[in-house]
């Protein structure tokens, strides 16, 4: 695995939300870390081990891990299973649940009557916000699971924090990363019709930053917070991609229209993999956006512009 940003940019980093304040606090003190192979996880691994924090990091399979080790303790297990980590997170002081809400349950079982820890962070996310008739059927299903757990997490004892990221950009994230290897090849770029729709995209890096200083934060305790990234159009994002590279590229507009007709059509004979194909495509004419007001005025979330975050991950060399 790459270096985080966090590690790279660890002198800036320094200089801003690890102070000496944060440092005294985060000395010899021990973070569990559920979901640390994802791209968020790693982020918050590297800025925990610059507070000075000892991480216990939970992972299925340790071969996936290799870029954490000798900076985390490496716990193998499932979080499913408390039993095989209940140990562990019962001598944290901190609680970080990146892996995924739908796997909440089983760690609010294992922290039921553990009154050591200072907060629990859970990792939800702003799809649970957007109206149903714009979700696929599997969407929907999904954000009724996401918000069962977050009713199963608010209705418990815990010193819980949820929070709720927009779309999350890394080099080795599923979406703009995959814009980035298209730009690398080819000139001619698809654009969802006319790359009006806004986004809100944040980095991992960003978004550990926050999720830091929500984890810290004596105001975000037992509340639920939107974290978006600046707005942005989408043409404006492939523009600034492109741009940071060195690409010249041609935007060439696609209907909406179409695609929906011939997704709606692929749904109906039961070819479900060109469904699938199409949707993540067709959530890129899709706008529905977020207020971090209530972050930013608890704990300062502040993501940075998109054109900074991105060349700072093409300037560290980290991108895949």
């Amino acid at each position: 695995m790459a270096r985080t940003v966090a590690e790279i940019t660890g002198n800036t980093l320094e200089r801003t939300i690890l102070s000496p304040a944060t440092r005294k606090l985060m000395k010899d003190s021990r973070v569990f870390l559920t979901g640390a192979t994802s791209p968020l996880g790693g982020e918050l691994a590297g800025l925990l081990t610059l507070a000075g924090a000892g991480v216990d990091a939970l992972v299925r399979d340790p071969a996936r891990a290799e870029g954490l080790s000798g900076r985390v303790r490496l716990i193998q297990g499932d979080c499913e299973r408390p039993e095989e980590y209940r140990d562990e997170v019962r001598a944290s002081d901190w609680v970080i649940h990146v892996a995924g809400l739908r796997l909440a349950s089983p760690l609010i079982r294992a922290l039921a009557g553990h009154s050591r820890f200072r907060r629990v962070v859970f990792i939800s996310s702003a799809r649970v916000a957007y109206p149903d008739q714009v979700l696929s059927a599997g969407e929907l299903r999904g954000k009724q699971e996401q918000l069962a757990r977050e009713d199963e997490i608010t209705a418990s004892l815990l010193p819980w924090t949820i929070l709720r990221p927009t779309l999350i950009f890394s080099p080795r994230d599923r979406s703009l990363s995959r814009v980035k290897r298209y730009l690398e090849k080819r000139s001619v770029f698809p654009l969802p019709g006319s790359g009006r729709a806004v986004k809100q995209p944040i980095s991992a890096r960003d978004l550990a930053e926050s999720v830091l200083k929500a984890l810290l934060s004596p105001a975000a305790h037992r509340r639920c917070y939107d974290l978006p990234g600046r707005n942005i159009n989408v043409r404006r994002m492939f523009e600034t991609m492109a741009g940071e590279m060195g690409r010249p590229v041609f935007f060439l507009p696609i209907p909406r229209l179409p695609l929906e007709m011939l997704n709606a059509g692929c749904r109906t004979v039961g070819f479900s993999r060109g469904g699938r194909a199409l949707t993540p495509f067709l959530r890129w004419y899709g706008e529905f956006l977020v207020s971090g007001a209530a972050a930013m005025e608890d704990f300062g979330h502040r993501p940075r512009s998109f054109k900074e975050n991105i060349r700072e991950q093409l300037k560290a060399g980290v991108s895949e």
